[in-house]
């Protein structure tokens, strides 16, 4: 192993030759055994490693830092994320892509590439002290190229529009009929449909309003035709309910009753056509002949899923009406079954089926509690099945259950991921002790810690798993592993308040999120940020204008990149509703709503619905959201590739023949 300057490393990468004839003649660094080249014990720096297979010369470019680089993608311009192996942010480095300097963007923290297309660009990064080498490949996702792309977006602009005019009406006119045809059944109309239950029985009155916008987002004024469609045995059905005028503009209001003639358990449309019969609006909804329960929640819950030795398992019991009030005259009944048995301590064992039954009223107030002594349970370690079987002063019943472990003389490492927390506990029945142990990380800088349990950290996002082991008389024993599975999502929140917008991004774990908002091509921000909620807002410059923002971060050592479209809410309406929160049966309320704009002042000509749902129809409640019908003007923008950092180190193969020197240097005959 010979240790060179970091400025000849990089002239034999780019060269992509070795001259080791000049090392031959020059004392090692340090001499490995064959099979132990132990790199974890190189100081920072650049090193060539000449070994001798058969009867080549294998010749190695390494480098051992402590800086590693990350590239951020918005599909703008790739930028470098810098850190060190304890993963902290870098920002004392200067970095090179093809000898042009990148720019470093204090808000975000990284160093941004100037090329479009760095592909296979070499990359160098300076520290002080410390030096390392990277290549940036593409990954080529995009279906258009950027020239592809400019092409695509001109004909969204003025000029775009005029030239294109007559070629696409030329190109109209030799659409097929299927194709036209099928766009001419509906308006390009918008709206919203409210029905006045969220399922109905046959002679049920079915109540609804529609409000109806046309193509040109104007109120519907004309009168529309309503039918009622379903499919029954085979066969579409339609039937015309009536010929309807706009109660005021673009609102419609009807009643009508549901014939026994119909079938249950059907999914009917409701539509709105116009008077050539094209689509103007949808809505649907379903009959069924239900039955109320006037249980309406259950609550079954075990203070713990693993139970040992000598515990007391407790299981806590609810029940509730529709109205939220504890039922009365209420029973619960708990029985623990035994499911399968893991290990026992005597040779032979007899484990009953059932664990243990019992039976009380529940509280009328507060959560009913169970509490089983398991010093009658035999001296096996076991999946038992918890059952809670309630019943009201009507004979209702309703079952929940819930699977727990009962554990005897049991001795394990306990490791788990939870949030953004990973935690290690070495436990002997259950209670946690402390020991010795070895966590080694796996990431793309693998790293290894002496550590004592028990031990909670939080996770790294750039690590894959985490392996735990117990050490006793300096021995590895008991081994544990957390893997980093599953999607973590960093989800967005539009803002808008008054003349402001802007997003919120919910980052509940924590982990570094990279953000960029765009105006087409031009970014007007930047950031990075570590909070459980990153907030961006500012006054709107236009009011009608649209933005893009996209963001990235990394979980599990995956890259994500997220982007979403973000304006001024200026058409939503902030209503609010004023009225006491409880009521009991004979009582009366008056409600007020109060609806204003989004600067805060009375919003005139709404057209206001309300309506009220039985809380015990609480799981088919499906009230849609009102369409946003405001257009707003984005400029085009491009995307370019992603790219990612490979490896920027060679290796390289030399005949031993033509290199003697080696011969006598690695003791040959």
């Amino acid at each position: 192993m010979y240790k060179i300057a970091a400025d000849s490393a990089e002239k034999y990468i780019l060269k992509d030759s070795i001259p080791i004839d000049l090392y031959l003649s020059q004392s090692p660094y340090t001499v490995f055994a064959k099979d132990a080249v132990n790199e974890d014990s190189l100081a920072t720096g650049q090193y060539l490693l000449l070994s001798i297979y058969d009867n080549d010369i294998i010749a190695d470019i390494t480098g051992v830092t402590n800086v590693y680089a990350y590239p951020i993608n918005n599909r703008h311009r790739v930028q470098l994320s810098l850190r060190n192996k304890e993963g902290a942010c870098l920002t004392n480095a200067k970095v090179y892509v093809d000898d042009k300097p990148a720019e470093y963007n204090k808000e975000a923290q990284t160093f941004i590439v100037k090329q479009k297309n760095p592909d296979e660009a070499f990359v160098k990064i300076y520290t002080p002290g410390d030096t390392t080498f990277l290549l940036l490949s593409g990954e080529y996702e995009n279906d258009k190229t950027p020239l592809h792309q400019r092409f695509a977006n001109f004909k969204y602009t003025r000029t775009g529009s005029v030239v294109l005019w007559l070629p696409q009406k030329v190109m109209s006119v030799f659409k097929s009929k299927r194709y036209r045809g099928y766009n001419s059944n509906y308006a390009g109309a918008k709206g919203y449909m409210l029905f006045n239950q969220p399922k109905y029985k046959l002679t049920d009155t079915v109540k609804f309003k529609a409000y109806i916008v046309d193509k040109r987002q104007k109120q519907y004024r004309k009168d529309a035709a309503v039918y009622l469609e379903y499919y029954q045995d085979g066969q579409s059905k339609n039937q015309l309910i009536a010929t309807l005028k706009p109660t005021s503009p673009g609102s419609f209001i009807y009643a009508f009753p549901l014939s026994d003639t119909l079938s249950n358990d059907l999914r009917y449309n409701v539509i709105f056509k116009t008077k050539k019969h094209k689509q103007l609006l949808r809505g649907s909804f379903s009959t069924e002949d239900y039955v109320l329960d006037e249980i309406a929640k259950y609550n079954f819950r075990s203070v713990k899923d693993e139970y040992y030795e000598r515990d007391s398992m407790v299981f806590y019991a609810t029940a509730s009406d529709a109205n939220g009030l504890s039922l009365l005259d209420a029973k619960a009944k708990l029985i623990l079954t035994r499911v399968s048995v893991h290990s026992f301590n005597k040779d032979t064992l007899y484990v009953p089926d059932t664990l243990y039954s019992g039976e009380k009223p529940m509280l009328a107030d507060g959560e009913t509690k169970f509490a089983v002594c398991t010093n009658s349970f035999p001296a096996a370690s076991m999946e038992i099945n918890a059952t809670l079987v309630f019943k009201n002063s009507n004979n209702e019943l309703h079952t929940e259950s819930s699977t727990i472990e009962y554990k005897t003389n049991s001795k394990e490492l306990y490791t788990a991921l939870i949030n953004d927390t990973v935690i290690a506990e070495y436990r002997e029945n259950g209670k946690v002790v402390t020991a010795k142990g070895v966590v080694e990380i796996s990431a793309d800088v693998d790293q290894a810690k002496q550590i004592t349990f028990p031990l909670r950290i939080k996770v790294d996002p750039f690590a894959e798993e985490y392996y735990f082991y117990l050490i006793e008389n300096n021995l590895r024993k008991d081994s544990s592993v957390v893997k980093i599975e599953g999607r973590y999502d960093v989800n967005i929140s539009r803002l808008s308040i008054k003349d402001s917008f802007g997003f919120a991004l919910n980052n509940t774990y924590k982990i570094p999120v990279w953000f960029s908002v765009f105006d087409g091509n031009k970014i007007i921000a930047s950031g990075k940020s570590e909070d459980a909620v990153i907030k961006w807002i500012v006054p709107a410059v236009h009011k009608n204008r649209g933005y893009k923002v996209k963001w990235q971060y990394v979980w599990g050592n995956e890259p994500y990149e997220k982007q979403e479209s973000i304006a001024l809410l200026y058409k939503v309406l902030d209503i609010k509703i004023n009225a006491v929160p409880v009521i009991y049966p004979g009582q009366k309320d008056s409600i007020t709503i109060e609806v204003n704009d989004y600067k805060g002042k009375p919003a005139a000509g709404v057209n206001l619905a309300a309506v009220g749902y039985n809380s015990q129809f609480k799981k088919n409640i499906k009230v849609p959201e009102p369409p946003y019908l405001q257009r707003y003007h984005t400029k085009p923008s491009l995307q370019y590739d992603k790219f990612e950092g490979d490896d920027a180190y060679i290796i390289e193969k030399y005949k031993l023949g033509y290199h003697t020197p080696a011969i006598k240097k690695f003791g040959l005959d």
